[in-house]
């Protein structure tokens, strides 16, 4: 099973690198936004290839409805976050590495995992595919999400990203809004996350050995929110 999901986190991975690739084909002045949005698509294919690798490696166990999650925009969206701070840009990159091999701060303060990669793998387990396998569960305290991951969970970066291509109509039938007259997307920020997000994958399904130092904290989190009885518990706080 496990030779299965390599073959297809491989897949999925170059799917995903072809739709970058395509990019570099369009002339971006002429068509930004159709870029960004093939970019975005790019990135859902290299989140899904993420979860694949992670069923391939043994973190996370297969079954229908993590299937249905790699189907679901927003589940493949709130891998964003975790993915890029797997393998942030140059800058975040250099300044976690100084502190830990130059100033020698602790690799616990260093490379924790924050609040916000926290709260997207917990919607992602509990408010996501929690509530597919069954919806009769409660939080006792319901949980303080970060802002942003619960935007997305929301479905905020989808509609962003059908904006993109998409004329949006009023429910009188009047123009919303037209296709790429307003974006919050940055083309070359975009195209560089879906790279890195690239080489995460890559580097995860080639070398076990090579995976981000972050991951040392971050596969826990999977493994004890996947390993946990199915229906989440009934009780809120630290997920």
């Amino acid at each position: 099973m496990n030779v299965r999901f390599k073959k297809s986190a491989h897949a999925v991975l170059a799917n995903g690198n072809r739709l970058v690739q395509e990019v570099k084909y369009l002339s971006y002045d002429e068509s930004p936004s159709t870029a960004q949005f093939i970019l975005l698509l790019a990135q859902e294919e290299l989140a899904k290839a993420f979860l694949l690798v992670l069923v391939y490696r043994g973190v996370i166990p297969w079954g229908r409805h993590l299937h249905r999650a790699t189907h679901d925009h927003r589940c493949k969206q709130l891998l964003f976050l975790v993915m890029d701070h797997l393998n942030p840009e140059f800058e975040e990159y250099s300044r976690r590495r100084t502190e830990w091999m130059v100033h020698k701060k602790r690799f616990e303060d260093v490379f924790k995992v924050p609040t916000k990669i926290r709260d997207a793998i917990s919607i992602l387990r509990h408010e996501k595919i929690g509530r597919w396998e069954s919806n009769k569960w409660f939080w006792a305290d319901e949980p303080k999400w970060d802002p942003e991951v619960l935007a997305i969970s929301d479905g905020t970066l989808d509609q962003a990203k059908q904006d993109l291509v998409y004329l949006r109509l009023g429910r009188d039938g009047s123009i919303v809004l037209v296709p790429g007259k307003r974006t919050r997307f940055n083309l070359d920020s975009e195209r560089d996350r879906a790279e890195r997000m690239s080489e995460l994958v890559e580097s995860m399904i080639k070398n076990k050995k090579r995976s981000p130092l972050e991951w040392r904290n971050v596969e826990p989190v999977f493994r004890l929110l996947f390993t946990e009885p199915k229906a989440a518990p009934a009780t809120g706080g630290d997920w």
